[in-house]
């Protein structure tokens, strides 16, 4: 192997889309579609990409029906793929912009979900990712979760969204006991 190539291992990605309980793995865009048929616009969930240029895939319902929107793997980061994204540039700074980063799938999810929900909307951080650079076509409002998560990762879930809600957003802030917050930190989402 060359010294400049870096080796990625997507079990840890893997295993936490696993665990959000919204990723339903190997299943068709037909079935996917068919799942999401009758759900309210923002419903989504995460697949295995039917695109062997792509690894995952979001299919969601939007205003217009239900949408495909490849997810990205570039040198260790996931992105949405800008083409499903956004609408047609209107100038030459968006013709250029890429869409936001991310090491994991369900941390990419999350950001996407407090967007669509507004709970970023101070001006400066909606300008620095999305601004006048284009608008989006889609909404993840809520996951279409494949099974019912343990009771643990329930709770989990219910504190780290009590935890967001309080204007909190490190878990090692609050005073909760230490084996709570580490099992708090291996999935720090509450979706």
């Amino acid at each position: 192997m060359s010294a400049g190539i870096k080796t990625v291992s997507l079990d840890p990605v893997i295993k936490k889309l696993e665990e959000s309980g919204f990723y339903w793995g190997a299943i068709s865009a037909v079935k996917a579609k068919s799942l999401l048929r009758e759900k309210p616009v923002g419903q989504f969930l995460v697949r295995d990409s039917s695109d062997s240029r792509h690894l995952f895939t979001i299919t969601l319902v939007t205003a217009t029906g239900i949408t495909n929107v490849r997810i990205n793997f570039t040198e260790g980061f996931f992105s949405l793929d800008r083409n499903d994204t956004f609408m047609e540039p209107r100038n030459e700074e968006v013709k250029n912009y890429s869409p936001p980063k991310f090491d994991c799938v369900v941390k990419m999810v999350f950001y996407y979900m407090l967007v669509s929900t507004g709970i970023l909307q101070a001006k400066e951080k909606v300008t620095k990712t999305l601004g006048n650079r284009g608008t989006p076509l889609f909404i993840l409002w809520r996951p279409l979760y494949k099974e019912v998560s343990s009771l643990q990762h329930l709770c989990r879930r219910a504190l780290n969204r009590q935890i967001l809600a309080t204007g909190g957003t490190d878990v090692k802030q609050t005073s909760i006991p230490h084996p709570v917050k580490s099992y708090l930190s291996q999935y720090p989402y509450p979706m």
